[in-house]
């Protein structure tokens, strides 16, 4: 009953977000979008001000607006089509930087990619040899750690900036720990730590950013294990999902497991901000997942349900974790504003490329059968994106084609459409704006024009390389 109870609570919290993004959406395409996304149930920014249940922490309130806008913004190429496509397309992919991370640099940041795969197993270690052998399978399975390296190029970028003086709401560089066997484990890692230097980070800055990013990494994967028992799938980066491997129960307890190890190691950070974030991350992927359970498939609000959903269970984690390296570097509330931001832009974009390869790539490449969101049923940027030149994809969704996975039907549609173009768009959209938001915190403070730092110069090619990547 009080499960019953709690299961409700959530629902109520995620109808309270409601369309939380639908807010931040362009008067232009509120109107021009009918088909998607109408004005008619669009909340006011009031809505979501009274409590914590809004996708963002009460002390980012007064950026909620901007928050908004930026979850929406690739709402804007939805009616966009031909040369008025391209034209915009090619606007927001101009002026990209062509920089190659220096050897040394490189070379800094691989050595810690490997201590970051050593490391991270340990943090979920426990007493139980065979938790420990499952633990580490779905830890050490392939994947390129994309979301660590974005977070210690964050880190690297802020680095040289001057750091404010800490009051109570920073990073402490002291805390608690969870015991005698957590303390010795800290304490090796730290003194591996000291062998390893990256820019003008300290042993001490470089350890407590490890932490931070194997907690994200391990939220990201508990969350995975969850998804794929929710979402009934068989694969995994390329091997067979836990609940396969080892049955459901193991599945569903590991990752709970793997949830409560992260939460627990940024709570000894120090910092009462970093864990509300983590808290406020978490709440996010729950109320995304929920969000996906219960989706509708009304055509009128396809889009919006879809990019709240796309920040919630991708973005938030994201940003979140940027917002929560420039805290543990004590950077001032301005810089974690704007590297919330970037995160968020780079999750959006990240999950809008996602969803292209799963049209556009093999299953050799991705891990995973190609158009397994579309046989699921699942709505994604794609089939959003051909709503406008097939108004038959109405027709097909309203009569439970599209939700029963019949490719066959549904396809045709979207390769006739300018839905993947639309959607490589809407990519770069959000690149556009980390290449904007870069200038800001860039440590030599470039202005508008001016060439980025070096290190600004590599986040910024990094990102973009693997999200403009095609696959085949």
């Amino acid at each position: 009953m009080y499960s019953d109870y709690l299961w409700m609570q959530a629902l109520r919290c995620a109808n309270r977000v409601g369309s939380a993004v639908h807010s931040g959406l362009p008067h232009h395409v509120i109107r021009r979008g009918r088909h998607v996304c109408t004005g008619n149930n669009t909340p006011s920014h009031d809505s979501l001000s009274d409590d914590n249940t809004g996708p963002f922490i009460p002390q980012s309130n007064k950026y909620r607006a901007e928050y908004e806008n930026a979850v929406s913004l690739s709402s804007r190429v939805f009616k966009l089509a031909g040369a008025e496509l391209r034209s915009a397309r090619l606007s927001v992919s101009s002026g990209f930087p062509s920089a190659t991370i220096s050897a040394d640099k490189h070379n800094a940041l691989e050595r810690l990619i490997s201590m970051f795969r050593e490391r991270i197993v340990s943090q979920v270690q426990t007493d139980n040899p065979q938790i420990n052998n499952v633990t580490k399978y779905v830890l050490t399975s392939k994947s390129k750690l994309f979301r660590p390296k974005l977070g210690l190029m964050i880190a690297r970028l802020l680095s040289g900036r001057s750091a404010v003086i800490p009051n109570s709401g920073s990073v402490q560089k002291s805390g608690v720990t969870n015991g005698s066997h957590a303390e010795s484990i800290e304490t090796s890692e730290m003194e591996r730590s000291q062998a390893i230097t990256y820019d003008d980070m300290s042993a001490q800055d470089i350890d407590r950013i490890l932490r931070l990013l194997q907690s994200y990494e391990i939220v990201h994967v508990g969350s995975l294990v969850h998804d794929d028992i929710l979402d009934n799938a068989m694969m995994r980066r390329s091997v067979p999902a836990l609940h396969v491997k080892e049955g459901t129960k193991m599945a569903v307890l590991v990752g709970d497991l793997m949830l409560t190890r992260a939460c627990s190691t940024v709570a000894n950070l120090g910092s009462q901000l970093l864990t509300i974030r983590m808290a406020k991350a978490l709440e996010n992927l729950v109320k995304g997942e929920i969000t996906q359970v219960e989706a509708s498939y009304n055509v009128d609000n396809m889009l919006c349900d879809y990019l709240k959903k796309t920040f919630m269970k991708t973005a938030s984690l994201m940003a979140e974790c940027c917002a929560s390296i420039a805290s543990l570097l004590s950077q001032d509330e301005v810089t974690c504003h704007k590297c919330y931001l970037i995160g968020l832009h780079v999750g959006m974009a990240f999950q809008i490329y996602d969803d292209l390869l799963d049209y556009e790539s093999h299953s050799t490449k991705l891990g995973k059968p190609t158009l397994n969101d579309l046989s699921s049923g699942l709505i994604t940027m794609p089939l959003i994106m051909a709503l406008p030149e097939s108004p038959e994809l109405g027709t097909l969704l309203a009569d439970g084609t599209v939700k029963s996975g019949n490719v066959e039907t549904v396809l045709p549609y979207i390769n006739a459409s300018e839905a993947f173009e639309r959607s490589r768009c809407a990519v770069m959209m959000h690149l556009a704006e980390v290449s904007r938001l870069l200038h800001g915190v860039d440590k030599n403070e470039a202005a508008p024009g001016r060439p980025l730092s070096e290190s600004a110069q590599s986040l910024l090619q990094f990102v973009y390389d693997t999200l403009t990547r095609i696959k085949g």
